[in-house]
């Protein structure tokens, strides 16, 4: 079994690892499969797999390719001499989170699709990820909360044992998976589509 060591990853905001990969990619042959946006949707895809094609497929492929620094966004854990050293080394995306709004708590973040590669599990890189996001969220974002989703008893555990206390039943975390200008396009059509749908003129001209 490979010991890698914590220390020698950083979380990064994934659409700034992109833009370097890209960068690059105009003076070196890099193969387009091994850039960050591609191998964070491989991981994402080995443990919350969804049908090759579908529509949340390309929901997922879509979040990850518009990530920015308004969230929703996504941030990695990724080897440090990737942004140093990008012609010598591989990319390593060992784990992952996406970051999201929480409607009506401007001081409060919602955190999903944590995880962790799998060969590198059981060597503290959960603990590492947290912690790195702890620190991300106060410095980067500015904020001092924060919810967090659990698929499994043993994400639970894990997020009990980081000091995350379980919602009552019934309680929910109001999140917007949406960026705030996707979000006001929505709500333009929507609401532009119920007012033709409903306001008739009547026979004399007048509403």
């Amino acid at each position: 079994m490979s010991v890698y060591r914590q220390k020698d990853y950083i979380l990064l905001k994934l659409h700034e690892c992109q833009e370097k990969f890209i960068k690059l990619q105009e003076i070196y042959e890099f193969d387009d499969q091994k850039s960050p946006v591609n191998l964070t949707l491989e991981l994402l895809e080995e443990d919350f797999p969804v049908k090759d094609g579908s529509k949340k497929y390309q929901q997922r492929v879509s979040s990850l390719k518009n990530s920015c620094d308004a969230l929703p966004m996504h941030v990695v854990l990724v080897n440090k001499n990737f942004m140093t050293q990008m012609k010598e080394t591989e990319i390593e995306i060992v784990g992952h989170c996406r970051l999201l709004c929480v409607a009506g708590k401007s001081n409060m973040t919602f955190i999903d699709d944590f995880v962790i590669r799998k060969q590198y599990r059981a060597q503290g890189f959960g603990r590492y990820l947290f912690k790195s996001l702890e620190e991300f969220l106060k410095l980067e974002l500015d904020q001092d909360s924060f919810g967090i989703a659990s698929k499994t008893e043993i994400d639970r555990s894990f997020f009990r044992h980081m000091g995350m206390n379980k919602l009552d039943d019934g309680q929910k975390i109001p999140y917007i998976d949406v960026q705030e200008g996707q979000l006001l396009n929505k709500l333009n059509k929507f609401f532009s589509g119920r007012i033709q749908k409903t306001i008739f003129p009547s026979n004399n001209g007048h509403f």
